[in-house]
């Protein structure tokens, strides 16, 4: 009878790690530290054992007769400093702990992958579960696999990188340095788009921040970039409606034959954008994160949106607890794939976002929408309020709300008379 394989592992990896701990502690063990984020790390559970105790005693006072001592109620003295002395045997350099520390790593991440596969199986065979909510299960366990990238530069490193982006910056003139929202206002305050930014868009219901966000989007894909739309509140098809009618400026309830023609003038270029639509009513943080991925693979997606946050779920305690890992998501969407993030979320009656304070620490930016006065049937006028902006100004920004049109408008572009000019300066 075949006995069961043994799970990835290098025992003589780990058993050099444990000696570069013991013989150089001064060094090893902050560096090992900064990639072993748990005991699991080791197979060999005496080498978890040893990593357990020099973590908790002070790095000065870590050597193989204090460390014996340390672990001698879960191993045996004598068998403690004789197995110390081979992992210090293991350790011949420890110049080679970055070599051995990738190994670690990597087993550990194989192990996990066969284990989050395991249980899949196990819930697919049992049968109890429907099926997409194994494979939910699976997906959130596979996204917490990936190990956290260290990125670290000495500073004269840093100081080239800076004086380059300084360099760039001059070349551009006054041109922003991400990617437009369509508005110019907008885009001077805000300095547009940057990878790696989450931007929290909140407004109260019907105040137009599906509109304004879908607008961004468009403009950006009419312009080549490639861009993903997470609907969690409307079809695709009303999203594809509203933007073909919002590039048109037609009024989709009072669509007349004299209409047709400039609304079939703007399929084309919308048809070939880059721009890719997703349902997803119910859907996790983790099924977002993973589409966001395979967009990112398919297409190269550089601005995403998500409308919005309270319609995604997460783990969580409480609601608040919940909305604030949702919106750590979707920051992590944008770090990992470089790329703007736009996340719609709803306020509360007093202008606070709504279920978490978190969303607002979480997010680089936070714009709210709010009505400038009364109401108006057709032409509303708004304020963009910038309340947090890492890359450019708080402050104020008037916009005008179309709303036969469902499209904002520079406020002075409005008032000009310019309203339905089919382009947007």
């Amino acid at each position: 009878m075949t006995s069961p394989a043994l799970p990835p592992f290098s025992n003589p990896a780990e058993m050099a790690v444990i000696g570069c701990c013991v013989t150089d502690p001064a060094t090893s063990i902050a560096e090992a530290g900064l990639v072993i984020t748990s005991p699991e790390f080791f197979y060999d559970l005496r080498c978890r054992v040893v990593w357990q105790a020099v973590n908790q005693m002070p790095v000065s006072s870590v050597n193989v007769i204090t460390v014996s001592e340390r672990v001698a109620t879960a191993m045996d003295k004598t068998a403690a400093a004789l197995f110390l002395g081979e992992c210090q045997d293991a350790a011949f350099s420890s110049a080679n702990l970055p070599e051995w520390l990738d190994i670690l790593q990597d087993k550990f991440i194989l192990r996990r992958i066969i284990k989050a596969a395991q249980n899949a199986i196990s819930a697919a065979y049992d049968g109890q579960a429907r099926g997409w909510d194994v494979l939910d299960e699976y997906e959130q366990r596979a996204l917490t696999i990936r190990p956290v990238k260290r990125a670290e530069a000495d500073m004269r490193a840093l100081m080239g990188e800076a004086i380059g982006m300084i360099e760039q910056r001059v070349a551009m003139g006054g041109a922003i340095s991400g990617l437009s929202t369509g508005l110019r206002d907008l885009d001077r305050k805000s300095d547009g788009l940057h990878p790696g930014e989450l931007i929290v868009l909140a407004a109260l219901p019907s105040c137009g921040k599906t509109a304004l966000a879908v607008n961004i989007a468009v403009h950006n894909a009419l312009a080549g970039v490639p861009v993903g739309i997470l609907s969690a509140e409307m079809r695709p098809v009303q999203l594809a409606l509203r933007s073909l009618c919002s590039e048109a400026r037609v009024n989709f309830k009072h669509v007349t034959e004299g209409d047709c023609a400039v609304l079939i003038n703007r399929v084309g270029p919308l048809s070939a954008s880059p721009l890719h639509i997703q349902q997803c009513n119910g859907w996790t943080i983790g099924q977002a994160q993973a589409q966001a991925r395979r967009w990112a693979q398919e297409y190269g997606i550089k601005l995403l949106v998500a409308d919005y946050i309270q319609r995604f779920s997460a783990t969580g305690e409480t609601r608040e607890r919940e909305i604030a890992s949702i919106g750590s998501g979707f920051k992590n969407i944008a770090l990992e794939l470089g790329i703007p993030v736009i996340a719609l979320s709803q306020l509360n009656d007093d202008g606070k976002l709504r279920e978490s304070r978190a969303l607002g620490q979480d997010g680089d930016s936070v714009w709210k929408l709010e009505n400038d006065g009364e109401r108006q049937p057709e032409i509303q006028p708004v304020i963009l309020r910038i309340e947090k902006c890492r890359d450019g100004e708080v402050g104020s920004v008037p916009l005008t709300f179309l709303k036969t049109f469902t499209r904002f408008e520079n406020q002075s572009k409005v008032l000009d008379g310019d309203q339905r000019n089919p382009t947007n300066d």
